[in-house]
């Protein structure tokens, strides 16, 4: 039983980071119908950008340049690379996706070279008893901080110009631009909040992993995430994240040492089960088209 108990809470603090890095994919595609594969890279340099700064300036000015630096990433990726390609074929926007991805992985081993960066230590050490689980304090503060974002973000969505005027170009751009929405400084809105939360999914991955290339793969099992929950679902994204983190949790820790790596692919096999029951997710919206 405590077995179990200690897996379920290692699952859950899985689960939060795969929400995290889920979301992101979830606003931009809301906001512009874009499947964002370039999210691994974003990622990455975003978390160099972070290390960098960790160890050049006060952490007070570390939080408030980040963003401004990562946000202006987002910007440019969505105005300059993403706005020529409005009402092209699908296609093309798959395509340059895929190519900042590449583009932001090679500039990371560019300039940052291609060894692991690991974060100095600026979160507490050790560990805390609840009940029979063991929780360290770094995943304690990385739940709580996950926690507080989404409670902002939901906020955001639900009460502010901006977050309202997002939610309703998810239903559509024409009606969007119709209700006199300016649907550009939308999409450039989404990649600027996907960005800054990218960097932090990247942050807290890399505090434990550190940062290399293997960072977008963390990113691509997100991927999965999304379909589960949904791709137009930010609650989807949060639950399926919970969901998915747990199954790597349980099946690494029940079969792990019989068949290596059987964790991993779980939640990719659980995903096809469950996508065969629910083509569009838990939350996703069916769409029905009438001839």
């Amino acid at each position: 039983m405590t077995n179990a108990l200690q897996t379920f809470a290692n699952g859950i603090t899985l689960g939060f980071i795969y929400s995290l890095v889920a979301i992101p994919i979830v606003l931009v595609y809301k906001a512009s119908k874009v499947f964002n594969f370039a999210h691994g890279g974003i990622m990455l340099l975003g978390g160099l950008i972070l290390y960098t700064f960790l160890y050049h300036l006060p952490l007070w000015l570390v939080v408030p340049l980040t963003i401004i630096a990562v946000g202006i990433m987002g910007y440019i990726i969505q105005r300059i690379v993403l706005t020529p390609l409005i009402g092209q074929p699908i296609l093309s926007l798959i395509l340059a996706t895929m190519a900042l991805l590449v583009l932001f992985n090679s500039l990371s081993v560019a300039i940052w070279g291609a060894v692991p960066c690991s974060y100095p230590s600026i979160l507490p050490m050790g560990s805390i008893m609840v009940g029979p689980v063991k929780i360290s304090k770094p995943d304690i503060i990385e739940i709580l901080v996950i926690v507080a974002i989404l409670g902002l973000l939901g906020t955001f969505l639900n009460y502010t110009k901006y977050g309202l005027a997002m939610m309703v170009t998810s239903e559509g751009h024409l009606l969007a631009q119709s209700l006199g929405i300016r649907v550009k400084i939308i999409f450039a809105l989404a990649w600027i909040i996907a960005a800054i939360l990218a960097t932090v999914g990247g942050f807290f991955v890399g505090y434990k992993l550190a940062l290399s290339e293997y960072l977008p793969e963390v990113a691509l099992r997100s991927f999965a995430v999304v379909l589960l929950g949904g791709l137009e679902s930010v609650k989807g994204a949060i639950i399926a994240g919970l969901i998915m983190g747990n199954i790597e949790a349980f099946v690494n820790f029940y079969l792990g040492d019989y068949i290596p790596g059987i964790g991993v692919i779980a939640p990719y096999i659980g995903l096809l089960l469950i996508m065969c029951l629910k083509p569009y997710g838990l939350f996703g919206w069916v769409r029905i088209e009438r001839v």
